[in-house]
Order: structure tokens, then sequence, then C-alpha cells
């Protein structure tokens, strides 16, 4: 156990170690993140997003032909202008001609996340500590996508919001 005073274990499979906090007279509650939508961008996010069902779609901007729809999709593609796309997105983004506000699917706990885990094999979880910037971030999950990652854990603070950047 060496430098984590405290192990405890969810599951034959899970082990948690933890070290008690440096500053304990810093501990504050974690932020609450209201339910919030945000902007994705490109085609390959949107195309994804549509295609998940925990996301609700707000709008679907476009500048040509839209990606098919799943069925489970009820908004209707407004075709806009470029500058359109470009008034919602930060500058500089990347969109190719499509934007969808979305909004974000709810978080999970550590928790519920143990619980719904298998209990026999094994599982990757990818842990981030204190990586700030969205587009790293954003490389991250899809590296942890293709390695097969259970799941991305970051922490309530010094982690970007959910963004276009993070697809």
């Amino acid at each position: 156990a060496g430098m984590f005073p405290f192990t405890f274990q969810i599951n034959p499979n899970i082990k948690v170690y933890m070290a008690k906090r440096k500053h304990p007279d810093r501990d504050r509650p974690p932020r609450q993140r209201a339910a919030a939508a945000a902007w994705l961008y490109g085609t390959h996010a949107v195309t994804a997003a549509l295609a998940n069902p925990a996301r609700t779609p707000r709008r679907l901007l476009v500048t040509g032909t839209p990606p098919p729809l799943p069925g489970h999709v009820a908004v209707e593609p407004e075709f806009v202008p470029r500058e359109t796309v470009e008034r919602v997105l930060a500058a500089g983004a990347v969109h190719q001609g499509i934007a969808l506000l979305a909004d974000v699917p709810a978080e999970t706990g550590l928790a519920d996340l143990c619980r719904d885990l298998p209990a026999a094999g094994r599982v990757t979880l990818v842990v981030l500590d204190q990586v700030s910037d969205p587009h790293n971030v954003g490389a991250v999950l899809r590296s942890a996508a293709v390695f097969g990652a259970a799941a991305v854990l970051v922490q309530e603070r010094h982690a970007p919001g959910a963004t276009g950047a993070l697809a």
C-alpha cells in the first residue's frame, strides 16, 4: 500500500487506492454541472452523436447534404450559410459544414461505473489527472475507444467542460 493509506476493493477485479489529501481544509463539495447542451462539429463527431441514443439533439446546422438521420432522431436539419455555423462555434473550429447542438449526456459516478463493470476478466480504465486542454482530452477519448477502455475518468475540477473540442 505504501503511499496510499486507504485501500478498498469494489469487486474482485477492481482495487482502489486513495491517498489522504494534503490540504483537507480545501475540501469542497463537487461542483454541480447543470444539464446543458454543447455544440459538436465535424462530420464524424456529429454522425457519432446522432447515432448515440443517450444524446438529445436540439439543432442540426448543415451547409450541404445532411448525414442520414437514425430513426430515433427527431431534429430536422437547418440548411444555413457557412457563416451561420461559424457564428455559433468557437473561432477556428473545423466544422466541415455541419454542427449539432445536443444535450450533454449525464455523468456517471464512480460507484455506478464500478457496479456496472463485469465481475470477471480484465477491465481497462483510463484516469486523467489535471489534463485541462480539451483537444488533449479528446485525443485520449478517441484512443481509449480504439483500445477498448471501459471508461475514461476525469476529475471534477481541473478538467475541461464538455465541448465540441472533446469530440
